[in-house]
């Protein structure tokens, strides 16, 4: 990453480093200033940091003086080396910073700006780096935990602040999975190694509910938005209009990916036009702060965690939380019952990709009904979805919301009820529960439901009966299958 920025400083006059909150802008940039110096010769290398510059007539005067000069209107009168100015935190004064930058680059000095912003300058010519977060490997081996970047950065910064903490077979499954619950952030693994020195990773874990809380520095050093990761979050927030913050809150309910029909759905109370709500999106994806995924043609959205849950604690404090979340339950169960509508005569690809992208959010109607609902509907609408989904490696917790559903309500007879079976007798076939297949379809086969919920339990009776050595039983089910 350094040496792809120190390329393109060779190529580029304007280089921005534009991600959210707590990426790690401002040390990626300091990190390229430094080695561009060591590499260029008699280059030097200037740092402006424009945090506590608010008013527009003052932006040429701080970058003056980081220039050691005693205005701009000196810049290229007098020989000097290759200069790289560092002009850090740029977001909240874009338009006289940009106006600045400008000037500079349109002198025949021989500077280069390298930047660090929530969002682009918007001058023609610059060039945008994205700073994603450090990488977290899958798995939960000690190779992956050796090979990831953040668990790297979470091992050495406790480290440093005095913890005794080793990274070995036994540690490094939970390092993993603290790591990926911090998004990968650099902030907020530093915040949270802050804490290792009197908690361990497992109690830090079971307390990121509260992220505001236990990602806070204990002890006040450097600068506010990097002594707590919801004051790093809330800088950018205080920056966007009243709409994007309205739409950032309610895009806090989804779990996982989203698509703009959702995004249309949940905020519906907010009264906006199509296009309107599209530029609240696009506003909020460039400055950082909700991430877009193009993907075969289709953008899907998403929020890291920390942004979620600081989302969601905005809609608390205005109590308007449980209604954008009862709009969320029915907008996937809406969805949910088109899926199962057209299930009755084809199972296109398409379809169940994109149940399988919404399965986290889908989870989350689900314990929403749960917890809320009296009558199943709801509830076994969405878990009989999930039939399309085992072959997606959510086998196991497809099963574990079929049971969940059937434990609170275990006399129901609804028209889902035969499907809600499938999937658990599904979910534990392709999951390796072999044991529990036979009971789970041949108690489907006896309930209420489409055709399909009965095929579904069949297949899986045939199936199991297999496995277990039983052919002719098992030719009886694939015969009654055909018939």
């Amino acid at each position: 990453e350094l040496q792809h920025l120190l390329d393109v400083l060779g190529t580029h006059s304007l280089v921005t480093l534009t991600g959210l909150p707590g990426v790690g802008k401002t040390h990626l940039a300091f990190e390229t200033l430094q080695q561009w110096q060591n590499q260029t010769e008699r280059g030097s290398g200037c740092v402006c940091d424009l945090t506590e510059c608010t008013q527009d007539g003052l932006v040429e005067a701080t970058i003056a003086r980081a220039l050691d000069l005693a205005s701009l209107d000196l810049v290229g009168r007098q020989p000097q080396g290759p200069t790289l100015l560092l002009l850090d935190n740029c977001e909240h004064m874009l338009e006289p910073i940009g106006k600045a930058v400008k000037r500079l680059l349109s002198t025949s000095a021989p500077i280069s700006v390298l930047s660090t912003s929530r969002e682009a300058l918007g001058l023609i010519g610059e060039q945008l780096v994205p700073v994603k977060p450090l990488e977290v490997r899958p798995g939960s081996s000690l190779d992956a935990a050796q090979a990831s970047a953040a668990v790297e950065l979470l091992v050495s910064r406790a480290r440093e602040g005095g913890a005794e903490l080793s990274l070995d077979e036994d540690s490094a499954e939970i390092l993993l999975t603290l790591c990926r619950r911090l998004d990968g952030l650099p902030l907020a693994i530093e915040l949270a190694a802050s804490r290792m020195r009197s908690m361990t990773a497992e109690e830090i874990l079971t307390r990121l509910y509260d992220r505001v809380r236990i990602l806070t520095r204990s002890k006040a050093h450097g600068p506010v938005r990097h002594r707590a990761l919801r004051a790093a979050i809330d800088s950018s927030y205080q920056m966007i209009s009243l709409t994007e913050q309205r739409v950032l809150e309610r895009v806090g309910v989804f779990r996982g990916e989203f698509g703009s029909e959702a995004v249309e759905f949940v905020c519906s109370d907010l009264a906006l036009e199509g296009e309107e709500l599209l530029d609240a999106l696009d506003s909020l994806v460039d400055r950082s702060l909700v991430v877009a995924r193009p993907r075969g043609g289709v953008t899907r959205y998403v929020l890291l965690e920390s942004l979620r849950q600081f989302a969601l604690s905005k809609l608390e404090a205005r109590s308007e939380r449980e209604a954008v979340e009862k709009r969320f339950v029915t907008y996937m169960v809406q969805r949910c019952q088109i899926a199962l509508d057209r299930l009755k005569v084809e199972w296109p690809a398409q379809m169940i990709s994109a149940l399988s992208k919404d399965f986290s959010n889908l989870q989350a109607a689900f314990h929403s009904c749960l917890a809320n609902d009296a009558d199943p509907e709801r509830a076994f609408t969405l878990v009989a979805a999930t039939n399309v989904c085992v072959h997606e490696g959510r086998a196991a917790e497809i099963a574990a919301l079929a049971e969940q559903a059937l434990q609170r309500w275990p006399e129901a007879e609804h028209a889902q009820s035969s499907l809600v079976y499938s999937a658990m007798a599904s979910g534990y076939m392709v999951s390796g529960a072999l044991e529990k297949v036979f009971e789970a379809a041949w108690a489907g086969l006896g309930k209420k439901g489409s055709s399909l919920g009965s095929i579904s339990c069949r297949r899986a009776l045939a199936i199991s009966q297999l496995y277990e050595g039983q052919i002719a039983r098992a030719s009886d089910w694939i015969l009654s299958l055909i018939h």
